[in-house]
């Protein structure tokens, strides 16, 4: 079951590609087409039985097996894990955004810091 953004306008889950994998991904969500704007491993397709994991440190991508594909880099660049950072919530954003804070709304990871082929005119 993907997550939608209030507006309806984006989700995220897993899409079913071609292959018959799966990418962690978004997608524009009221177009039949299901356009895939972002991706976090485009690279790296899943098959049936992958799961998405939200923790306390971060997103997780893994396979059936358990093996980690992908995982959101937390305060990319910084020591975020030493500094006691908790991720406290996620959201899908009407402008195309999946983002993941802190208890103080602040945001952890963003997947327009890790843009992919498709530009969204909402992405600053």
């Amino acid at each position: 079951m993907p997550w939608v953004s209030p507006s309806k306008d984006f989700a995220f889950g897993f899409q079913k590609i071609e292959s018959g994998s799966f990418l962690l991904a978004i997608w524009f969500n009221r177009i039949p087409e299901k356009t895939i704007t972002w991706s976090s491993n485009r690279e790296i397709p899943v098959p049936r039985g992958s799961k998405v994991e939200l923790t306390a440190r971060s997103l997780i991508l893994t396979n059936p097996s358990g093996r980690k594909v992908w995982r959101a880099g937390l305060l990319a660049g910084s020591s975020s894990s030493s500094r006691g950072v908790t991720l406290a919530s996620a959201a899908m954003l009407d402008t195309g955004n999946f983002v993941l804070m802190d208890r103080a709304s602040a945001v952890l990871w963003q997947s327009f810091d890790e843009p992919t082929d498709t530009l969204l005119p909402t992405r600053r």
